[in-house]
């Protein structure tokens, strides 16, 4: 078992991927 980190759970993992989208949309500037 790895010992510096955890796995996330489902609920964090979503998080994580709504922040990516939302980073997405910032850096590709207004969007299409």
């Amino acid at each position: 078992m790895p010992t510096g980190r955890r796995w996330l759970s489902a609920a964090e993992f979503e998080t994580l991927l709504d922040a990516g989208k939302i980073v997405d949309d910032l850096t590709s500037g207004d969007g299409v």
